[in-house]
């Protein structure tokens, strides 16, 4: 065992290919920005170990998310189980099996499975501008033996699709439980409620944890508003009585260069302020 499932916490497993949106995905479903996402196979092909990502309110851990390495030889993998199991359709105990069995040429694939016998869910990210190939067939297959909880997200990036598109929906629809579009670029708040929510129509074991992690997201969010409209209101009321002064000798009075000078240091000290006190804002805001 792991120790990266634990049956108190709802956990699902995040697969892909390297440049397919992974780490998009991850970076939505925890609200970071997608470089703060700790990659765990940085070239495809390296085995590596998989990476939790906790999602935590008040100190209590509701949700988890496990980066893995993607299928480096799905094809060949896919060809091995069916050897473990014979005739009929593999199941979860042949894929114990191949996780015990199979060598370090299957490192990835071992890595990958090992979070989905433990009863994780998954998360399936695909790119469908690319082609729909044998070996993603494979991997869909392989996943689906599991039998956990799955979701498969179509990861259009900026609008962009290709031919395959309506295949890639066809087969992914007969393996996986529900399969959505998702969009990157879209606010992150919207997008981190519907990841959620479909998570909730594939998991009915953990129902009351992901529904009481849906409401403390929306509480979050509407908590946030309110500390935004103040920060906003704040920063309004200090822009509208900011005020810049200097003292005018004789001289300045009577000289039409000086008090053009002082004028213009003023104007320059009143928008440095001004700029100084919109910063602020705006790291209060971020």
């Amino acid at each position: 065992m792991s120790g990266l499932v634990t049956s108190d916490v709802p956990a699902f497993a995040v697969v892909g290919r390297v440049n397919m949106g992974k780490s998009a995905v991850i970076a939505t479903l925890l609200e970071i920005d997608d470089q703060e996402v700790v990659r765990v196979s940085a070239t495809p092909g390296e085995t590596t170990r998989c990476q939790p990502h906790r999602v935590v309110f008040g100190g209590r851990e509701c949700i988890r998310f496990i980066d893995t390495p993607g299928f480096s030889r799905p094809v060949e993998a896919l060809k091995m189980i069916r050897a473990l199991h014979g005739e009929g359709t593999p199941n979860l105990e042949t894929l114990r099996r191949f996780v015990a069995e199979a060598g370090e040429d299957f490192g990835d694939e071992k890595r990958l499975l090992e979070p989905l016998l433990e009863g994780a869910g998954v998360l399936y990210v695909v790119d469908p501008a690319k082609p729909l190939r044998d070996d993603f067939l494979a991997e869909m297959e392989i996943l689906r033996w599991t039998g956990r909880p799955r979701l498969a997200l179509l990861n259009r990036r900026a609008e962009t699709t290709g031919p395959d598109e309506e295949a890639w929906r066809t087969s992914l629809g007969g393996t996986f439980n529900l399969v959505r579009s998702f969009d990157a670029h879209q606010a992150r708040y919207d997008e981190r409620l519907r990841l959620l929510r479909s998570l909730l129509e594939i998991e009915e074991r953990h129902r009351g944890k992901l529904e009481e992690t849906i409401r403390l997201v929306e509480d979050e969010w509407e908590r946030r508003r309110e500390e935004s409209a103040e920060v906003i209101i704040g920063f309004f009321e200090e822009a509208l009585s900011l005020r810049v002064e200097a003292t005018l000798e004789e001289r300045d009075l009577t000289l039409p260069s000086r008090r053009e000078r002082k004028a213009e240091l003023l104007e320059k000290q009143y928008f440095e302020r001004l700029s100084g006190l919109e910063k602020g804002c705006f790291a209060a805001l971020l």
